[in-house]
């Protein structure tokens, strides 16, 4: 389970240098990326083709500064999940605008081939209680 932890880590901080090209690789094509209807890319996205398309956008919307940092993960039979934050800096400001994030990380062995995210901002403590973390 180590190295399913080690390839979520990787996957965020192919986020985080906006990689596209690493996170296709660390993908395949059955991958499936589930987000809330209140996300910034909603809806289910499947293969490369849905991958670029919910990282293009999420890149686009949140701004060159946006970063994923997990804080926390929990292994479970198949799957991990990561508590996660998503921030972004405001226009004209040093502040920075924070979201706490629940991410299901499912794999095929140790290949990454689904995320969801079960809860974000209000919804956080709800999609933890789904996926049974307490």
């Amino acid at each position: 389970m180590e190295d399913r932890v080690a390839i979520v880590k990787a996957f965020f901080e192919a986020w985080n240098r906006r990689d596209l090209e690493t996170a296709l690789e660390m993908t395949g094509d059955d991958f499936e990326y589930v987000n809330p209807p209140n996300a910034v890319e909603p809806g289910t996205r499947r293969g490369a083709d849905g991958i670029v398309i919910v990282l293009s956008t999420q890149w686009e919307a949140m701004g060159d500064d946006a970063r994923l940092v997990i804080d926390r993960v929990h292994e479970q039979d198949e799957c991990v999940i990561a508590e996660a934050r998503l921030s972004r800096g405001m226009p004209d400001s040093p502040t920075r605008l924070e979201v706490k994030a629940a991410l299901r990380c499912a794999f095929d062995g140790d290949r990454l081939v689904g995320l969801e995210v079960l809860g974000a901002g209000t919804t956080y403590e709800e999609g933890l209680a789904r996926a049974g973390v307490a």
